[in-house]
């Protein structure tokens, strides 16, 4: 019962933290210009946004806390990254050399 518990706790806390997360890089795409519903081979935080949605959508069938660490990881990977990207990491990417010859 005990792993259970620890569990549904974990997932309602990872719950919490991908909705932020997604919501980050949200506002990192529009900050920047960046489509929402781009191509994710254009820019990393495309990537990092479907790759949050896809775990998102997981995490309400998941039960194994093995899995759930897994998932926490993930999050602060991406958590990480993101953080990279708004201090200006990766900002020569396609899109943006796209976006500097048409402006």
């Amino acid at each position: 019962m005990n792993k259970m518990y620890d569990a549904v706790m974990k997932m309602e806390t990872l719950l919490d933290a991908y909705e932020a997360l997604i919501g980050n890089i949200t506002n990192f795409l529009n900050d920047n210009g960046i489509n929402i519903t781009g191509d994710p081979s254009e820019h990393p935080a495309l990537m990092l946004y479907a790759e949050a949605g896809r775990i998102y959508g997981r995490l309400l069938h998941t039960r194994k806390l093995e899995d759930l660490l897994r998932m926490e990881g993930e999050y602060r990977l991406m958590t990480s990254m993101v953080a990279e990207m708004k201090a200006g990491a990766w900002m020569t990417t396609s899109h943006h050399e796209k976006m500097a010859k048409a402006g």
